[in-house]
């Protein structure tokens, strides 16, 4: 959608219960400090970091802003419209959907989790519970808990640039395995508020990632059942989160059964508890979002017509003026039913295609306090459809098919192919690694395979991802950096930031360019030309009229004149 500073941990007594990895290669992150530029560049690496902030600065830049002021240059209804249906599309669509959620699950959480288990806050789906569960079953270690945060850490993997997958087994030694895996522990353990759980978890998840470089679009693997996640600190803070809760419940259990009133909890009770929490939520979460935005549109122009005392779109420039010339209803809405119908379904279409996969319960399954992609593109679908279907003639229908779709087609299914764009040409020119190749193909590959991979295999480093070439190549020579090498280092992950941060302006441009002026621009240009067309047949019509009348008139008073 997260601020680049490294959060500590504010409690002294946790940071005294392990001793922190020492960082092998003395190379610390990059610190940008002191200046406008600096400033800049951290608000951009926390657009990037974080997808919340992402897409609010996005949209705000993109839509909200530009677009409000494109349309209030037609008139002030149209711009406070505009600003209504553009805001509420990202508080319903973004911001507000979790919250929902979150709420529901906190009123389900005690009538279907056992032993007074708090899983409404964690954000684990069914997928990832489920492998947490076999993965704790399958151990045979004392410490069952602290072995499976083990096997999870170890079992992730990731991309980094076009090496092959990456795992965390090789990638951590086994002594870091350990010590990452006993901090973890101690978080299922300890008493800590949710502010110090979460800056707890960031700092062990920044350690980590220092180390493998491996922050997104990961998995953990093992078994027949590999689990996707968007980031490590996802997987981290879901597993303690999971087992911490677990933990409690199982103790509790264990109290009842010695006085005679319950059984232990196994961990498949659990993790089948846990679950069915997961679906109630996110099904009736859904079910109250869904309605909301669908029907926002209806209500943006409801606030419309009473605030101007017109009823109509107010996409005209003279919308509301009492000279205004009057245009045949009639003729604006013949066959408008049919055209929302087409337009309807083709935004339909386009959203089920952009999920490139098959429908399945996993996708209406929330996954962090933020919607999943797979989310997003259905309550938008939701949105945009209902703003066709709320048009009021055919000239904002047109305004409407022609804005939403484009829109959803560079939020969702393109995706941020100007950021990867920049990226391709800054990797090129410079030799910094900015992108992740997945699928990697034969260099003889023909333009069209080419262009497809790189569409769909090549994904875009995070800034906690880019490396140092200088780092890279001592790494492979299994030798540490001296001063002057640190030096040097450091420098080039200062770069690598940047150029990051680069691929990440270039997507605001590029958005705010297509989404916020171009777009906008050229369908109110339509809309006056169209208009002023039904304008001038409308003139011409009163004319042909009043000729006609006078005509009339003349032969009933001269009917011998000829």
């Amino acid at each position: 959608m997260c601020m680049i500073n490294k959060i500590g941990i504010e409690n002294k007594s946790i940071n005294s219960t392990y001793t922190p990895l020492n960082n092998k290669s003395g190379i610390k992150n990059p610190n940008f400090r002191g200046g406008f530029f600096p400033i800049l560049l951290q608000g951009v690496q926390a657009c990037e970091q974080n997808p919340m902030i992402n897409v609010a600065v996005i949209d705000m830049f993109s839509a909200i802003l530009p677009r409000t002021f494109v349309e209030s240059l037609t008139n002030w209804f149209a711009g406070f419209e505009a600003f209504r249906r553009e805001s509420s599309g990202l508080i319903v669509n973004c911001i507000i959907p979790s919250v929902i959620t979150l709420g529901i699950a906190k009123l389900l959480n005690g009538s279907i989790m056992q032993n007074g288990a708090d899983m409404a806050s964690c954000w684990a789906d069914s997928n990832m519970i489920e492998k947490m569960a076999s993965i704790y079953e399958s151990s045979t270690a004392k410490d069952k808990i602290k072995d499976s945060l083990k096997n999870i850490l170890k079992n992730i993997e990731g991309f980094d640039g076009t090496k092959p997958i990456q795992s965390y087994s090789e990638l951590l030694t086994e002594e870091e395995l350990e010590a990452f895996s006993s901090r973890l522990k101690d978080l299922t353990t300890k008493d800590l508020s949710r502010k110090e759980l979460k800056n707890s978890i960031k700092q062990i998840t920044d350690d980590v990632v220092a180390k493998t470089k491996i922050y997104e679009h990961v998995k953990i693997n093992g078994g027949t059942n590999p689990v996707k996640a968007n980031t490590v600190e996802d997987i981290l803070k879901n597993s303690v989160q999971f087992f911490r809760e677990f933990g409690k419940a199982e103790e509790r259990s264990k109290v009842l059964e010695s006085a005679g009133k319950g059984k232990k909890l196994g961990i498949q009770e659990f993790a089948s508890s846990s679950k069915k929490l997961v679906t109630s939520k996110s099904l009736l979460g859904l079910a109250v979002i869904l309605p909301l935005a669908a029907s926002m549109q209806f209500i943006n122009r409801w606030i419309t017509e009473r605030t101007s005392g017109i009823k109509g779109a107010p996409i005209y420039k003279d919308y509301g003026k009492e000279n205004a010339t009057k245009i045949d209803e009639s003729k604006k809405k013949e066959g408008l039913l049919k055209q929302k119908i087409i337009s309807m379904g083709s935004m339909l279409t386009v959203g089920l295609l952009s999920m490139m996969k098959l429908p399945s319960m996993n996708m209406l399954e929330f996954k962090g306090i933020f919607p999943t992609m797979d989310q997003a593109r259905i309550i938008s679908t939701t949105t945009f459809m209902s703003r066709m279907a709320a048009a009021d003639d055919k000239n904002e229908l047109a305004e409407s098919t022609v804005r939403d779709i484009a829109t959803f087609l560079s939020l969702y299914f393109l995706g941020d192919y100007a950021a990867k764009a920049t990226a391709t040409i800054i990797q090129k020119k410079t030799g910094t690694v900015l992108l992740n190749d997945t699928k990697p193909i034969e260099k003889d590959a023909g333009f069209l395979k080419k262009a497809w991979h790189w569409f769909k295999d090549v994904n875009l480093k995070s800034s906690k991802e880019v490396v140092s070439k200088t780092e890279e190549d001592l790494k492979a020579k299994k030798l540490k950096p001296n001063n002057a090498q640190k030096e040097t280092i450091k420098k080039e992950l200062e770069k690598a930031t940047m150029y990051r941060s680069a691929c990440q302006v270039a997507n605001l441009g590029v958005s705010l360019a297509l989404l916020g002026l171009i777009i906008p621009i050229f369908i109110r240009k339509h809309t006056a030309k169209k208009h002023a067309e039904d304008i001038r047949l409308a003139q011409s019509t009163v004319s042909s009229n009043i000729n006609s009348d006078n005509a009339d008139k003349n032969a009933f008073e001269y009917p011998l004149a000829s």
